[in-house]
């Protein structure tokens, strides 16, 4: 494998990686880089027609950063009454979304300027927003008592309770796209002027 196809495959995966890192430690509520992850993943391997790594990047970042926190961070287990927490109730509709977010930065990020990706990244908190309340909503009958009503009323007071958090993860999804994509892109300037100098 040539130097510059070695840097290509593991630099996005480098960045990924510490990104995905970045939620083990204190941090704002939804202040996230799982958006922003997911649209760098959509971009960089959808554009090459490579699906399989376009959506298991990001999913194998949330499951992964999952686990760590669910039960070294939160230690959900012991409080469920679960040696281990593989997934928690309402995962399926987090999944759903970063799936659907991934497709949404192959889709809208065909051609990347920075006004693009701002939109695109917007786009991206508003799906998350819109599913991952669902989700809550969904799985709310599994606490006791109900979390929220199994009915309309009670999904709009769901997404009435999330809204708060909403900014939180507009802010996280914009902050980490200007960290991913700005750091893949200075990176990869810097590693191409060897080459081509060399050519």
């Amino acid at each position: 494998m040539s130097r510059t196809a070695t840097w290509k495959t593991i630099l996005p995966l480098t960045l990924v990686a510490v990104a995905a890192a970045s939620r083990l430690v204190p941090h704002v509520w939804n202040v996230s880089p799982l958006g922003a992850i997911a649209l760098f993943a959509g971009w960089r391997y959808g554009q090459k027609g490579n699906w399989l790594a376009a959506l298991a990047v990001p999913l194998a970042a949330l499951f992964l950063s999952d686990l760590a926190l669910n039960n070294f961070v939160y230690h959900l287990g012991p409080s469920s009454g679960q040696a281990w927490v593989w997934f928690y109730p309402g995962a399926v509709w987090t999944y759903a979304a970063i799936a659907l977010i991934t497709c949404w930065g192959w889709l809208a990020l065909r051609r990347l300027t920075s006004v693009r990706l701002a939109g695109t990244s917007l786009g991206a908190s508003c799906l998350f927003f819109l599913l991952s309340n669902f989700g809550v909503w969904q799985s709310a009958q599994q606490f006791t008592p109900p979390m929220y009503p199994h009915t309309l009323a009670g999904l709009g007071e769901c997404y009435v309770a999330g809204l708060p958090f909403f900014s939180h993860t507009m802010l996280g999804d914009l902050l980490f796209c200007g960290l991913l994509f700005g750091a893949y892109h200075l990176a990869a300037k810097t590693l191409e002027a060897p080459a081509i100098q060399s050519a």
